[in-house]
């Protein structure tokens, strides 16, 4: 692999005079991204197996997402059964907007306690509004795995540069 990423030469779409190839080094972080996922996925959907990825939306566009979660939701692309864990903080596959549809069952939230201890709960476990906007429901918190914010702490932090007790 390291061999091929050293020789890799990308180019974009154009006369040959307006888009000379260049290296890896020099492609954006969302085309990379999509590179390092595109590859561990095919082959687990050419030959079945369980892909894990942390952070999945990281640098990906939400489209390069749905392209991902339809190869593997769609039987006739994964037809060995491969399957995708990942962790992400992108909602928009939870939108009304998405094309994938996610059922309940595979979709879990994490939420902090107070002590630090992760809690873990499906969304299956949280009554059911066929009509609902689940990804707005995320955002605003009914579902939990959403962070405690403190803006006033963090512009505290701005304008003196220590936080007051």
């Amino acid at each position: 692999l390291e061999q091929v990423v050293r020789r890799l030469l990308l180019t974009h779409q154009g006369t040959a005079d307006d888009c000379p190839p260049f290296s890896v080094e020099e492609e954006s972080d969302g085309t990379i991204a999509w590179l390092a996922i595109a590859v561990p996925a095919l082959e687990a959907l050419r030959g079945g197996g369980l892909l894990l990825v942390d952070e999945i939306d990281a640098s990906l566009h939400p489209h390069l997402l749905e392209v991902l979660l339809g190869a593997f939701a769609d039987p006739l692309v994964n037809a060995h059964h491969a399957q995708l864990i990942f962790t992400s903080h992108e909602s928009y596959v939870l939108s009304p907007l998405s094309e994938v549809r996610l059922e309940p069952e595979q979709i879990w939230l994490t939420d902090k306690t107070n002590e630090g201890v992760t809690e873990l709960a499906s969304l299956a476990d949280f009554p059911k509004h066929p009509d609902a906007n689940v990804a707005k429901r995320y955002l605003t918190g009914r579902y939990g795995g959403t962070p405690r914010l403190s803006p006033s702490l963090f512009a505290a932090l701005v304008d003196t540069g220590e936080v007051q007790q």
